[in-house]
């Protein structure tokens, strides 16, 4: 068995997922329950390596409460348990998609699946929400067809988007933001969120006119 193979999910079995065979324990998502393994979640998170490794009695409790903010919070937290179970995010057939509808963001998708990564620490599962995040902005030069997008970006980026432990997704959607912003200066939906400074926060917003102030530097120079 290959390495590449295991991580590209090719060797993901979907029938041990969420099946009561075998099963330790059982994570409830608001009025969502999964079936899960001990040995699984302590492998892939910190987290669950911390919490059912302590000495309180959620360590031994045969129902774990997951933390929930709405009532559709159990899509995301599904996908990161397929990840586990070996069917990477946006890889693996058997795991949730990020080709939505244009009517469900799929960098929403990739977004609220990151959160939830970063929020019970699995690494993995949230390099690769930030790889399906780039691939989705990637489809093409500008996805004027996706007016969701500056508020997605804003999510996480803008003045109230929560503080994360890691740092990743912030990073690629500023890039993003900075590579493109000569086309997304000109669409009415970005040009909002940028005038009334609700795109970036403060930190970002001083990067990124520093970041274009270099860039026409640059330009000027060559040009001579």
């Amino acid at each position: 068995m290959d390495d590449e193979g295991f991580i590209s999910g090719q060797y993901g079995n979907s029938s041990v997922f969420d099946n009561s065979k075998d099963s330790d324990i059982i994570l409830k998502c608001g009025a969502k329950r999964f079936y899960a393994h001990r040995a699984i979640l302590r492998l892939w998170s910190p987290f669950f390596a911390r919490s059912l490794n302590s000495g309180f009695p959620v360590a031994e409790s045969a129902v774990f409460e997951i933390d929930v903010d709405d009532h559709a919070a159990h899509k995301p937290f599904c996908a990161l348990l397929k990840h586990m179970y070996g069917m990477p995010f946006g890889e693996h057939p058997a795991n949730e998609s990020q080709q939505c509808e244009k009517s469900q963001s799929g960098l929403e998708h990739c977004i609220r699946v990151y959160m939830a990564a970063d929020k019970y620490d699995i690494p993995s599962a949230r390099l690769a929400a930030v790889n399906s995040a780039q691939d989705y902005l990637a489809v093409s030069d500008f996805p004027e067809e996706y007016p969701h997008v500056p508020e997605e970006i804003a999510k996480i980026c803008g003045p109230g988007a929560p503080q994360l432990a890691d740092g990743a997704m912030r990073k690629s959607l500023f890039e993003w933001v900075r590579d493109k912003f000569d086309l997304i200066s000109q669409d009415p939906n970005f040009a909002e969120k940028i005038k009334d400074g609700s795109l970036l926060d403060a930190e970002l917003n001083t990067k990124l006119l520093f970041e274009l102030g270099a860039k026409l530097r640059r330009q000027k120079t060559m040009g001579r």
